[in-house]
């Protein structure tokens, strides 16, 4: 009889052992259900990503059978999430020139994205049509990238938004959806060459004693040739003033002048419009204080050129120019080189 009530007593031990055991593992269990809202698979990366630096700090408890089945919990759930961001694409898209015309013919580069943990279809290729449309269809992806355009005789920008998402991630984003239709198609704009010339293409970084001192640059020498001091017959002449409290940056292209722009493709430069003297000021600022601008120029000379300017007025103890710029040596408006035919 003793016997038989302590194998009792010792079964009612064992099963309380396993109950606590249970409990403790389904305190830190984490359902898996088939499919997650676009909001829950952001709050459980974040979540995710928070369990993860904590485990980091804590190498002590990986290996526990408590955090291996948590572990595994996570990422299963993690590849339900991946798996469920990987969706079919539907997608056209038309690309037209300066002039509104279709282009036909272009290569299109596109990759359908991997996401968190599952992978895309990755990098394809497709060709616009007579219509300049072209599909992108019977592949899956986390989001869609749109990468490269190709045509002889064509110049094409993607260094603006040709990113797409399957939904809504952000205020800004592109969802692919919306143009899944032949008469929604996403419109991609190139630039058809209609004439070359021979250019001097250079970039470069000059500094100013911010004295008001004027300097003159000239497009056309090579770099350590093209800038002296005073205003003598270069491209342009530019003078730097600066304090404690503010800066003031003078362009001057005597004779012709300049004409600030935002166009992608400044290709051809313009007929008029062109204004002799240009003011740039501005207060002092701690940080780094870094001005882009892009203009259109007519030297002096009567040359056209394109130039991005990166402005830095407090560099050290004078101040900084970096240009990027193409010069028409022939006298042309035309700003695109014959060896990128």
């Amino acid at each position: 009889m003793k016997r038989n009530i302590t194998y009792v007593l010792f079964l009612i031990v064992l099963v309380g052992f396993v109950v606590l055991f249970v409990f403790l593992l389904k305190g830190d269990e984490v359902s898996v259900k088939a499919s997650f809202s676009p909001a829950e698979e952001a709050a459980y990366i974040d979540d995710v990503n928070v369990w993860l630096d904590k485990r980091q700090a804590t190498q002590d408890i990986q290996n526990t059978p408590k955090e291996k089945s948590r572990s595994k919990k996570y990422w299963d759930k993690m590849r339900v999430i991946t798996q469920g961001q990987l969706k079919n694409i539907e997608f056209f898209g038309k690309v037209i020139d300066q002039h509104g015309d279709p282009v036909a013919h272009v290569e299109v580069s596109y990759d359908a994205e991997s996401g968190y943990l599952a992978e895309g279809d990755g990098h394809q290729k497709t060709q616009t049509n007579a219509q300049g449309v072209f599909t992108i269809s019977g592949v899956s992806g986390a989001g869609l990238s749109v990468y490269k355009m190709l045509k002889p005789g064509y110049q094409f920008d993607i260094n603006h938004v040709k990113n797409f998402d399957n939904y809504q991630r952000f205020p800004n984003s592109n969802v692919w959806s919306e143009y899944s239709e032949l008469d929604k198609a996403y419109i991609f704009h190139g630039w058809k060459v209609e004439r070359y010339a021979k250019l001097v293409t250079r970039d470069g970084g000059y500094l100013f004693v911010p004295n008001d001192k004027i300097y003159s640059v000239d497009l056309t020498k090579g770099s350590g040739k093209n800038k002296h001091e005073g205003a003598n017959k270069g491209s342009f002449n530019v003078s730097f003033v600066r304090s404690d409290e503010s800066w003031q940056l003078t362009l001057v292209a005597p004779n012709g002048g300049f004409i600030e722009t935002e166009d992608v493709y400044m290709n051809t430069a313009p007929d008029s419009g062109y204004q002799e003297s240009i003011l740039l000021s501005g207060p002092y600022d701690k940080k780094k204080l870094v001005i882009r601008k892009k203009y259109y120029l007519k030297s002096q000379q009567g040359e056209y050129a394109r130039i991005a300017m990166e402005i830095r007025p407090y560099f050290k103890k004078k101040s900084f120019i970096k240009l990027n710029y193409a010069v028409n040596i022939g006298g042309t408006k035309s700003l695109v080189s014959v060896l990128s035919k």
